[in-house]
């Protein structure tokens, strides 16, 4: 297992809880009173798995590179995936110097989408270059998250001091790996004056979140600005500026470095406050907004924008004997969890008789699971010796958490259990395969409230025994992760437990 996370609810002393946690224990052990507490931490703890996991490519890769490498052999060529179309490289003119022909791999196509995310990042450049730093940092692993490659995100970025520079538009790139290289080239201007806030956000309504720039239609508006000056030239000018762009339907974040006076920031982000404006004092806090914010850009951009529209009703007319028509009526029907409309239109009277037309349904396409060799296996383990409020804590936890992960590209699985005298799978990694099924999985689960301390050692055997196993679901190239909500300080056996988490 890459890691054991822990969360103890309302528990105080987290002697045990220390000891089974893999390490170092902020990364992976947290202690909430609350269900508000609980809330960002599944973005925290899904960031921290993909860092251990990138960070474990990158090791393995470089392995496998400098005990293969071998300077007259060409790379391999990455086989196409089972939805793309093999091309053929074009061979060019062969050079003398070498044997081997010079091959040009075919360029990638970007995709389009038009709905989705469009995200403008404003960098604040009236800053020393540790605190621009601390900006770039944010970004990079912000962008990190976002699927761009796919369409769905698009980035445009500006630096500010008392003029706004726009580095690149929202469509000036389309893949993931250039954004970040456009980032990494980006400089501090080391303005002289206090920033001009106002015309930033203006050159950014009226400049950047245009069609002819990359901005869709049909796509949600956010803009991230990130600041190290608590005031900036002209306060009054930049809320106006600020409710201009929020007309717009662009909702604003701000993030205030090293600075404690945050009344302007309060004022320009979008509302409410808590969740749109971050104040940090280090690089260490800033690492943990890019996941928050990055979950909260997901929610809002899951509520769609309103477009009305008119429909004319149309008529029949026959130049027959008169038809009276009833009302057509609605009902629904719910198949595979989607509400299908059926439209039933009742009988006529032309005589006696009554004579009634139906039109046929057609069941949806069934859905085709996916499948990679690589990815994060994950199980969660959920204490059932604890009141149902506890209980429904965790429940909550989980489901915020599987919110966030890419289940049906098959990137991740996930398995759940619950423990207490004895451990009981409630679903193993390769029972669902699309998240919606996970969460209704997950809603069926159920608080088992037993009497007595919980077999934490047994649990952790049987999560090693009988989920983490191929037959099962588990894959032998994934990271697997173990994510364990109790509510009691002390299991059966501490000893055990402790010896059976470093089993």
């Amino acid at each position: 297992v890459a890691g054991i996370y822990t969360i103890g609810l309302n528990v105080r002393d987290s002697t045990e809880i220390d000891e089974i946690s893999s390490k170092p224990l902020d990364e992976f052990r947290m202690l909430v009173s609350g269900e508000n507490q609980m809330r960002e931490l599944p973005v925290v703890y899904k960031y921290s798995m993909i860092s251990i996991t990138e960070i474990a490519t990158e090791h393995s890769g470089s392995q496998q590179t400098a005990a293969r490498f071998d300077p007259t052999t060409l790379p391999p060529r990455r086989l196409p995936t089972i939805t793309e179309k093999a091309t053929k490289p074009f061979v060019v003119q062969e050079l003398a110097t070498t044997n081997a022909p010079i091959t040009i791999q075919p360029s990638r196509r970007p995709k389009f989408s038009e709905t989705g995310t469009d995200l403008i990042i404003m960098l604040d450049s009236y800053v020393d270059e540790r605190i621009f730093a601390w900006m770039k940092s944010f970004v990079r692993d912000f962008i990190l998250q976002l699927d761009i490659d796919s369409g769905q995100w698009r980035v445009g970025a500006l630096t500010f001091g008392s003029r706004a520079r726009i580095d690149f538009h929202l469509n000036r790139y389309n893949f993931q790996d250039e954004i970040i290289s456009a980032f990494d080239a980006i400089r501090n201007q080391r303005a002289s004056s206090r920033p001009d806030v106002a015309s930033a956000f203006d050159y950014v309504r009226r400049s950047m979140f245009t069609i002819n720039h990359g901005d869709r239609p049909l796509s949600r508006n956010f803009v991230i600005m990130l600041t190290g000056n608590s005031r900036s030239f002209n306060s009054e000018q930049t809320t106006i500026a600020s409710d201009r762009l929020k007309d717009t339907d662009a909702v604003i974040y701000t993030i205030g470095l090293n600075f404690k006076e945050s009344r302007e920031l309060d004022v320009i982000s979008s509302k409410p406050t808590d969740e749109h404006r971050f104040v940090i004092s280090g690089e260490e806090e800033i690492r943990r907004v890019s996941g928050i914010y990055k979950y909260s850009i997901d929610k809002e951009s899951a509520t769609p924008i309103q477009h009305t529209t008119t429909q004319r009703p149309t008529t029949t007319q026959r130049p027959t004997t008169p038809i009276t028509k009833q009302p057509i009526t609605e009902t629904s029907a719910r198949i595979t969890h989607r509400r299908i409309p059926i439209t039933t239109v009742p009988a006529t009277k032309r005589s006696p008789q009554i004579v009634t037309t139906s039109i046929p349904r057609t069941l949806p396409p069934r859905r085709q699971p996916k499948y990679s060799e690589t990815g994060t296996d994950v199980v969660f383990i959920l204490d059932s010796s604890v009141d149902d409020r506890i209980f429904d804590w965790m429940k909550s936890f989980v489901r915020d958490f599987v919110l966030l992960l890419d289940i049906d590209s098959g990137k991740w699985r996930v398995g759940g259990l619950t423990f207490n005298s004895k451990a009981k799978a409630d679903f193993h990694l390769n029972r669902h395969k699309f998240q919606d099924d996970v969460l209704n999985a997950l809603d069926r689960v159920r608080n088992q409230r037993t009497i007595g301390r919980p077999d934490v050692a047994s649990t952790f055997d049987y999560v090693r025994r009988n989920m983490f196993t191929s037959s099962n679901g588990d894959r032998p190239h994934a990271r697997n992760f173990l994510i364990m909500l109790t509510g009691s300080e002390r299991s059966l056996n501490s000893a055990q437990s402790y010896a059976a988490a470093n089993r």
